[in-house]
């Protein structure tokens, strides 16, 4: 789990096509290096357990791998799954026109803060708790490199964050087209959402292949310039990072446009989960509950557990440098206290587990199954 985001990493260094795949040959050589205590033909029989295919999907696969909290007494500590989530975003943006989209934002002339994310994401109708939204908020505001991002920033970060990896039907080389038309109009001075609502002629919230064909026209150096036919499979391309009917929504344009590293940054910000620290210096913080407990009860209130978050913080960035934003202590905590007063913080701890969230489906579906033949068999 430690070494997740250094194998991302390394992964995205051997995937020159941003596919989110790299060849069975470069996992088999990355690993035994990165976990040299595994001997390397475990790997293999590894790969066959995991169900691994050549190219192995390595975003997929670091994500499986998850820190959950299975806590018995409160059915909604299990954080979600915001991987999940973002496959629930990829649908429900991706055909809304741009006017909409902004609107949900709210006021964006001072940014977006974090009630006008989680705004959003309710008007989106994309489920995640309001204690999750804030690690989520942090992961777009770092990728950025700013506190409060415009509501530009903010679409583009959504759009690349659920976008799809497979999503190239007319072949690579058309992703490398649209990254490159993104650089030029950023380059022209424009953002890509001033530049796709300048282009949207009619102002149908939509581009048409027409609309985007003119507008390129006047950004792209002569060096650049498209063919009918070359701007026809553009215009496929970036329809097809969505819903492919015929016309372009803004958040189909940022996806195909956007900047890869961005995209990059992104995913692999998310695979820091909002509850790696805790799991990793779990004991450094059980010792700090234990001295609010004072009557040995075994629990703490949800602001002394929020303390001791803060203390905990305090303690890592002396000793050892590493600090954990309010943004996870409080993702934290609601994940802990599940809208609870009070927590109890051994219960909380020792739940704590590593969990292969594939495998734990699979399982789920297996007792599923096995729960209808009976029924069906009693029922028959």
């Amino acid at each position: 789990m430690k070494l997740k985001q250094r194998l991302f990493r390394e992964f995205v260094r051997l995937d020159d096509q941003s596919s989110g795949f790299i060849s069975q040959i470069d996992f088999l050589r990355t690993m035994p290096v990165a976990m040299p205590d595994i001997p390397p033909p475990a790997w293999q029989e590894l790969m066959k357990a995991w169900g691994l295919t050549d190219p192995v999907p390595y975003v997929q696969l670091l994500h499986r791998f998850q820190i959950t909290s299975e806590l018995s007494s409160n059915k909604n500590a299990t954080h979600v799954d915001v991987f999940s989530a973002m496959a629930q975003l990829r649908v429900s943006i991706s055909d809304v026109e741009d006017g909409e989209l902004l609107k949900r934002l709210g006021d964006l002339s001072r940014g977006v803060d974090l009630q006008g994310f989680q705004a959003f994401l309710r008007e989106s109708k994309i489920e995640i708790p309001q204690w999750q939204t804030p690690a989520l908020f942090e992961t777009l505001t770092y990728s950025l490199g700013v506190q409060r991002p415009s509501g530009e920033d903010v679409l583009l970060c959504l759009a690349l964050i659920s976008r799809s990896p497979a999503s190239n039907p007319c072949g690579f080389a058309w992703s490398q087209a649209a990254w490159a038309v993104g650089e030029e109009i950023k380059r022209s001075g424009q953002s890509l959402v001033s530049f796709f609502r300048n282009a949207d002629s009619d102002r149908s919230g939509f581009l048409s292949d027409t609309e985007l064909a003119e507008a390129l026209a006047r950004v792209l150096p002569v060096q650049m310039k498209f063919s009918t036919q070359e701007l026809q499979a553009l215009a496929t391309h970036i329809d097809s990072q969505g819903v492919k009917n015929g016309r372009i929504s803004l958040i189909e344009f940022l996806r195909a446009l956007g900047p890869r590293a961005l995209a990059q940054s992104l995913t692999g910000a998310l695979l820091g989960e909002v509850l790696k620290p805790v799991f990793f210096y779990r004991s450094v913080l059980l010792a700090i509950c234990q001295q609010y407990d004072s009557d040995c009860s075994g629990f703490v209130s949800d602001r002394q557990f929020m303390q001791a978050m803060h203390e905990m913080n305090r303690q890592l960035s002396a000793e050892r440098g590493n600090t954990i934003c309010e943004s996870q202590a409080t993702a934290v905590c609601g994940c802990a206290l599940g809208g609870a007063r009070r927590l109890q913080y051994r219960e909380f701890l020792r739940s704590l587990k590593v969990v292969d969230v594939v495998k734990r489906a699979q399982t789920t579906e297996v007792a599923r199954d096995s729960l209808r033949s009976l029924l069906g068999s009693l029922w028959g």
